[in-house]
């Protein structure tokens, strides 16, 4: 994560889900995803509450450029930073819209 200001700056997301409620404001949050995928260091599929053209647009093309397809999901069911944790094991199937989760207390058990 390369934002200085953020929560997750440094933290590795490639091969991670990422939840985060939105993109903020520019057509960057798409170009960003686009390379991310392009260099192989996106997440595994992103979880929003309302996702962006722009997001979208970075998933569309590398699909289209790259044959590399990025599950996107959003309006959820339930909120899903009421659900999911760090640490949680999430499986997304973005195709029927449905995330499953595992919390990690379950995986210690």
């Amino acid at each position: 994560m390369g934002d200085v200001k953020h929560e997750l700056y440094g933290q590795d997301i490639h091969d991670k889900i990422l939840v985060f409620p939105y993109g903020i404001g520019s057509l960057s949050c798409g170009v960003i995803l686009f390379e991310a995928i392009k260099q192989r260091v996106a997440p595994k599929a992103i979880i929003n509450l309302e996702t962006e053209a722009a997001v979208l647009a970075g998933a569309i093309f590398s699909e289209v450029f790259y044959d590399v397809k990025m599950p996107i999901v959003d309006k959820l069911e339930r909120n899903p930073f009421e659900v999911i944790e760090t640490g949680d094991y999430v499986r997304v199937d973005a195709d029927k819209g449905i995330v499953e989760v595992i919390k990690k207390k379950q995986l210690k058990a």
